[in-house]
């Protein structure tokens, strides 16, 4: 009888993404907020090192700019954006706004929102100008720190 509810082309992986979430992005460009941390914008980035690749993820405050959480990891995992939501839950925001990517996508990601009652604000695709805070201070730690040390590895 269950075999009837059940797809069989279907991934269940919990750590997949969720290709049916989609978000209006209900932050729609509104950069200045006057409540701090009411409101924080996330995303990750590549870091080239002569030995691989790192990857920078963090959750910034869009009143101050000022970061809140940043995870560095040689893996690409669901963890760098779910590890600061665990570790700040007491202080998370009302809302978090990022891009569409897979880990924000994750039924992992969505339900940890859920439960912490934040709402989930997401870039239009392939707009990174619905980010671009996030985007800036990206560009801003590879211009100022990566690229003069671009012959680093990762250590």
């Amino acid at each position: 009888m269950q075999k009837d509810f059940i797809d069989e082309n279907h991934s269940y992986d919990r750590g997949k993404a969720i290709e049916e979430i989609v978000k209006e992005k209900s932050l729609n460009r509104q950069f200045e907020q006057s409540q701090i941390d009411a409101v924080w914008v996330t995303d990750i980035t590549y870091i080239y090192c002569s030995d691989g690749r790192l990857y920078l993820s963090n959750y910034t405050d869009l009143t101050t700019r000022i970061p809140r959480c940043c995870v560095v990891d040689s893996r690409m995992k669901k963890e760098i954006v779910v590890q600061p939501l665990e570790i700040y839950k007491g202080e998370l925001p009302r809302v978090i706004h990022s891009d569409r990517g897979s880990k924000y996508r994750s039924f992992t990601y969505q339900e940890l929102l859920t439960d912490y009652h934040i709402t989930h604000s997401m870039s239009q695709s392939g707009t990174p100008v619905d980010n671009s805070v996030v985007e800036s201070f990206h560009r801003s730690i590879k211009r100022k720190l990566i690229e003069p040390n671009k012959h680093k590895s990762k250590i």
